[in-house]
């Protein structure tokens, strides 16, 4: 959220500063900010007993929780990121969830981890660690 919120506040000053036709003229930088601010906005995690959901706008991934095949943990994105936990069913269906990015943790953590024993998934240590709020040192 933050280059988003940086890059508007970048094309507002130009266009303060210099006027429209300026303003316009680099309007490109709002075509790389509200994306970027977008992905962040429209991100949501909604979860059940049976179903684990990640819709982006109009993208959803999603997962049989009735049938957990894994539950792993994978280092993504830049030097600021906590990595991904990606959650995999026996029918192909895979959600990734961005550690750090969705709160109530202390409710999903722990529905899936249950569900991840009722099916006999496989658990890696980081995610079980994250998933019960102790991430490993």
């Amino acid at each position: 959220m933050i280059p988003a919120t940086a890059g508007l506040l970048i094309w507002v000053g130009i266009l303060i500063q210099s006027g429209w036709s300026v303003g316009v003229h680099n309007a490109w930088l709002l075509l790389i900010a509200l994306p970027l601010g977008g992905w962040t906005l429209l991100m949501r995690l909604r979860y059940s007993p049976e179903r684990l959901l990640r819709t982006i706008g109009p993208w959803r991934s999603e997962v049989d929780l009735t049938d957990l095949e894994s539950i792993k943990w994978k280092m993504t994105g830049g030097w600021r990121s906590k990595g991904m936990i990606f959650v995999r069913d026996r029918h192909g269906g895979r959600v990734g969830i961005y550690v750090g990015r969705f709160n109530k943790v202390g409710e999903w953590g722990p529905l899936l981890l249950e569900a991840a024993e009722r099916s006999g998934a496989d658990v890696d240590r980081r995610s079980r660690g994250i998933l019960c709020q102790h991430p490993p040192e």
